[in-house]
């Protein structure tokens, strides 16, 4: 392979697997590949991600191109990378896996370099089928994963339409684990769970009565994912292009003031363990706008921590300073200054007298200044870094 530089060259990819329920089986959604390498044989949907596109992004474009559903998914979950030396032999390939469920009834639609998209049986394709690449293993991970989230989470809901039994609901348990379960237990625990609601309707489903209908119910934890979404996508993403600086410095105001207007997302936009979509675009532009920058993996992580620190920082600071309006810090500063003698804390009275008190004073206007420095001192780094690496 030719190198351009001292680092070798090496492509990203994204491999999605989709599974769902089908004539009471476990099936994935595979795409017979329509062009070599490995033509002819059963491939899951993915491709190559374009040079100005997100990960994310680019799996459900490839979804869409390839089988038709990319607008279908509702979430799509990372499963993991996969990079060894050898397993594309169009060269150095590196594919970052997703995960996503989807319900029966979802049409499909081969396009790009798939000749055609089927729903397959997992247990054919994890046996004698053969797989293009090293799908195979992408896939038993994505079902071992499925299979994982079925006990502490509501994926099994992903899986059924929006209205549906409980019976239903533990057939998606009983096909995906692969074991019976008993049907009286199951129903005192998935409706005591909290996770579904009753509709309030019934379904007739041959003798018997009428079983009732039921609908999934976002928890806390789903909620606060998408109210915290809401917020990284009023943010946006930092244009390309132009000064970092500049893209950095706004972004940093976006935050700041979408903190404002939300001040309970202050302790909540970095501690979510299932970011949404937005959320994830949004730190993937940011790393990519300071590696394009030429800062190094090491130094982006580096600014980005001590840019987010002092964003959050000063956020939270703003957020339980003892007034709300800049008028009210001289009756403040004189109230708190009033029991001591005059010359007790010169230093602090010079300042408030000089500075805080002074017409015009907004603590907030502090937030850019300190920005500049934050900037500008990265910058400094990133040229060090530069030359001592050259």
């Amino acid at each position: 392979m030719v190198h351009t530089n001292e680092h070798p060259i090496f492509y990203v990819t994204v491999d999605v697997v989709v599974l769902s329920i089908r004539d009471d089986a476990l099936h994935a959604l595979v795409v017979r590949r329509g062009r070599e390498p490995f033509e002819g044989l059963w491939a899951l949907p993915g491709g190559f991600v374009e040079p100005e596109e997100g990960l994310q992004d680019a799996a459900v474009r490839e979804l869409e191109e390839e089988t038709g559903v990319g607008s279908q998914v509702r979430r799509l979950e990372q499963l993991g990378s996969y990079g060894a030396p050898d397993r594309d032999p169009r060269g150095r390939v590196v594919s970052v896996a997703w995960l996503a469920v989807l319900p029966q009834g979802v049409a499909l639609a081969a396009g790009s370099d798939a000749a055609e998209a089927e729903w397959r049986p997992v247990p054919s394709l994890l046996g004698g089928e053969r797989l293009a690449f090293d799908h195979r293993q992408i896939l038993a991970d994505g079902v071992e994963r499925a299979r994982s989230k079925l006990e502490y989470t509501a994926l099994a809901t992903a899986f059924v339409g929006p209205e549906f039994t409980v019976a239903d609901l533990r057939r998606v348990y009983e096909v995906v684990w692969g074991v019976g379960l008993d049907a009286g237990n199951f129903h005192r625990k998935v409706t005591s769970a909290g996770f579904v609601e009753p509709t309030g309707d019934s379904v007739q489903r041959g003798p018997g009565r009428p079983a009732a209908l039921y609908r999934h119910v976002a928890g806390k934890d789903d909620l606060i994912d998408a109210m915290v979404d809401v917020v990284f996508s009023e943010i946006g993403v930092p244009a390309g292009g132009g000064d970092w600086k500049t893209s950095m410095r706004r972004r940093a105001i976006a935050v700041r003031d979408a903190l404002s207007r939300h001040p309970w997302a202050v302790g909540l936009m970095e501690s979510r363990r299932t970011p949404g979509p937005a959320n994830l675009r949004h730190h993937d532009a940011v790393i990519g706008r300071l590696r394009a920058a030429g800062f190094s993996v090491r130094m982006s992580a580096h600014a980005y921590s001590l840019l987010d620190s002092y964003i959050y920082g000063f956020a939270l600071a703003k957020m339980h300073l003892p007034f709300e309006h800049s008028q009210q810090v001289g009756e403040l500063a004189e109230a708190m200054l009033e029991p001591f003698p005059v010359n007790e804390y010169p230093n602090l009275v010079e300042f408030l007298a000089e500075h805080v008190m002074m017409p015009g004073y907004d603590y907030g206007d502090e937030f850019e200044y300190g920005l500049d420095v934050v900037l500008d001192g990265l910058d400094m780094r990133r040229i060090t870094e530069s030359v001592e690496g050259a």
